[in-house]
Order: structure tokens, then C-alpha cells, then sequence
């Protein structure tokens, strides 16, 4: 009788067991590509911000870093070179009450690839429609701001020579250097160009500036970060770590259980602009922005779960201005650190301390995107 009711427990064990495995989801992967709007203004339109996302501090720090992984992949084999990018983030604090695809439906909250404009959803098939629905209906033609970010170095000389009438950029956060208090740092200053002297020097000058540029486009009164970035990689040496899980221990001898790295020395350059535009009835643009000039000299001797660019010096200002369409706002005054970054080159390249003799400045040109009527 015993031995009845134990097959007759494990029948309807397996029974349950089945059951839950039928029941059990399968989760496919896609990708959207929105048409008319910025990847992370919709996520944060339909799924709202995560926390590292709401203090805005997760999106340039990553973005530093990925570029000084590129740069130094694949050395010492490969020949030194610079690396640059340019990525953009927008954002609103604002979330949809229309969504039809809440983040519960989904296996993973949906994840942006900003550089590449791309959403890549993970869910069944049922949520995966639901959230395709929700994009679509959203991902439409909004009253937005254009802007065009250009980095130059351009020599002091020639700013000065534009004849601009200059304005003082309020300090917002004081320098942090080394071997420089903020009493040194120059005032960063702006100017309204309302000619495009700016532009229309870079383009008739010979021989031509090195010029780094993005391009975004913001929907009216909602947030975006522009990153513009390039990566010196120095010297690769040969080392050994220990690790524990994904934190570095400190460099270690070289054991079978221990593997092999490469020490990469680099040097990181980096603007990064927050950009706040909002139009008004008679087609003016007031804009809130920071600019911020980060650095980063170091050496990378983790493995990759531990690899992070911690930014040794920035120089942050912030104001409001308002332009009209067709103008552009030229800011100057971002000096980086020549001393400490040539010291950190000391030996290598003297076409890289050329280039870091020079200081950028920003030309900022903004153009109104209105939807179709009708």
C-alpha cells in the first residue's frame, strides 16, 4: 500500500513538474531602430530612468571608457594610434501615461545602444508585440532642436581675432587638476555669433583644423548629453594580476591560475556638453547647457569586468542662453592640463605633444525641426 502511494505522489510530482516547465516562457531578442526619434528618449519616454540614469552619471564615463578600450585593443601588436568617437543621449524626466508595454511585460527593462540608435527588447513573443506597438506609437515626428557640436582646436591667437563680444560662463564646479589650484584656471567665456564667423573661418582656413564633431536632435524641453572624445594610448607592458571575481587584487606573479595581461598607458581627452533647448513662440531657442572638459592619464592592468577610466581633472561651467536659428554659440576658455598630460608623454611622440598644447573650443549651432502639419 506504501508503495502505491509513493508512485502515485511521484506521478503527480512529475505531473506539476511537467506542467511548470510547459508553462515556462520563451524569451526572444529583438532589435528597434526608431526612425524619427533618439533611442534613449524613447526608453525613458515608455520605461522611465533608472537611478544611474536620473543623476546623469552612468552615460559619459562609459562612454570614456569604451574609447579607451578601443584604443588600446589589440597593442602591443598593433602601431599606436589615436582613437576618437562621438556618442549623444537624450532624456526626458517625463513618462508617457499612453504606454501600452509597462516593463513588467518584458523580460529585462528594454536597453538602449545609444551610439547606434538601436532599442534591443527581450520578452515573449506577446510582449515583444505589445512593446513594438508602444515604440511605433510613439517613435513620431516631434517638435525638436537640431544641433550641430563642433570641438576645434584652434590657437588663441585666431579666437581672439574673430572679434566677437564675449561673455563670462558662470563656474560651476572647480577645477580639479593636478599640481593647478582653481585660482589659476582660466574663465571660461561664450559668444553669440550671429554671422557664423566661427564656421566660416574653419572652413576658409589653410591649412585645415583638426575638428571633431556630432550631431543631435532634441525634442523641445527635454535633456540631452553630446560626448565628443579621443584616446592617446601610450605604452603597452607585459604584467600578471590576480582577481577575485571582477575586482584586481593587485599585480602578482605570473601562475598557471593567474592569466596574462597587457598594462595599457593612455591618455583620455573629453568634452562632454548637457544641453537643455526649449522654443518659444517666436521661434527663439534658450538653451541650458554645461560644458565640461574631462582628462584621464592612467595605466589599465585589470581584466575587462574591472577596467573603468576614472576622470583626473575636469573644468565645468554652466548657463542659459538664448539664440535665434541660424546662430552659433562659440565657447572658449577649456584649457587642459599641458603640464601633467606632456609628463605623462614624456618619451613618446612629439606629434601628440603638439596636439595637446592646443585647448578646444565649441561652436554650437542649433536648427528648429517642426513636424509636418496635418
Amino acid at each position: 500500500m506504501k508503495s502505491v502511494v509513493v508512485v502515485a505522489v511521484a506521478l503527480v510530482f512529475c505531473a506539476v513538474v511537467m506542467a511548470q516547465a510547459a508553462e515556462a516562457p520563451v524569451y526572444d531578442v529583438e532589435c528597434y531602430t526608431p526612425q524619427h526619434s533618439d533611442a534613449g528618449y524613447l526608453v525613458s519616454l515608455l520605461w522611465g530612468q533608472t537611478r544611474p540614469e536620473m543623476e546623469v552619471r552612468h552615460f559619459f564615463p562609459h562612454f570614456a571608457a569604451n574609447l579607451v578600450r578601443e584604443a588600446v585593443d589589440g597593442l602591443p601588436d598593433t602601431d599606436r594610434r589615436r582613437v576618437e568617437g562621438v556618442c549623444a543621449w537624450t532624456y526626458t524626466r517625463e513618462q508617457s501615461p499612453l504606454s501600452t508595454a509597462p516593463a513588467a511585460a518584458l523580460a529585462a527593462r528594454p536597453s538602449p545602444d545609444l551610439c547606434a540608435n538601436m532599442i534591443m527588447l527581450t520578452g515573449t513573443a506577446k510582449a515583444l508585440g505589445e512593446a513594438d506597438v508602444a515604440l511605433k506609437a510613439h517613435d513620431v515626428p516631434r517638435l525638436a532642436v537640431y544641433l550641430e557640436v563642433l570641438q576645434v582646436d584652434v590657437p588663441a591667437p585666431e579666437v581672439t581675432g574673430w572679434e566677437l563680444e564675449w561673455m563670462p560662463l558662470q563656474p560651476m564646479v572647480a577645477d580639479k587638476s593636478l599640481g593647478k589650484s582653481s585660482a589659476e584656471v582660466p574663465t571660461c567665456r561664450y559668444s553669440i555669433d550671429p554671422e557664423n564667423v566661427a564656421l566660416k573661418y574653419l572652413e576658409s582656413r589653410s591649412p585645415k583644423l583638426h575638428v571633431l564633431g556630432s550631431e543631435v536632435t532634441v525634442v523641445n524641453d527635454t535633456q540631452a548629453i553630446v560626448a565628443l572624445g579621443e584616446v592617446v594610448p601610450i605604452r603597452a607592458t607585459y604584467q600578471c594580476y590576480q582577481f577575485t571575481g571582477a575586482a584586481c587584487v593587485g599585480v602578482g606573479p605570473c601562475l598557471a591560475r593567474y592569466p596574462p595581461a597587457w598594462c595599457h598607458k593612455a591618455i583620455f581627452l573629453g568634452i562632454e556638453l548637457w544641453v537643455q533647448p526649449t522654443i518659444g513662440q517666436d521661434d527663439s531657442i534658450a538653451m541650458v547647457m554645461r560644458p565640461r572638459l574631462t582628462e584621464w592619464a592612467g595605466e589599465l592592468c585589470c581584466p575587462e569586468e574591472c577596467r573603468a577610466v576614472p576622470i583626473t581633472r575636469y573644468q565645468s561651467a554652466k548657463t542659459a542662453i538664448e539664440i535665434r536659428e541660424g546662430e552659433s554659440i562659440v565657447i572658449t576658455g577649456l584649457h587642459r592640463d599641458n603640464y601633467v598630460l606632456n609628463q605623462s608623454l614624456k618619451g613618446f611622440d612629439r606629434l601628440y605633444r603638439e596636439k595637446l598644447s592646443a585647448n578646444p573650443t565649441l561652436i554650437i549651432t542649433p536648427k528648429i525641426v517642426k513636424p509636418p502639419q496635418g
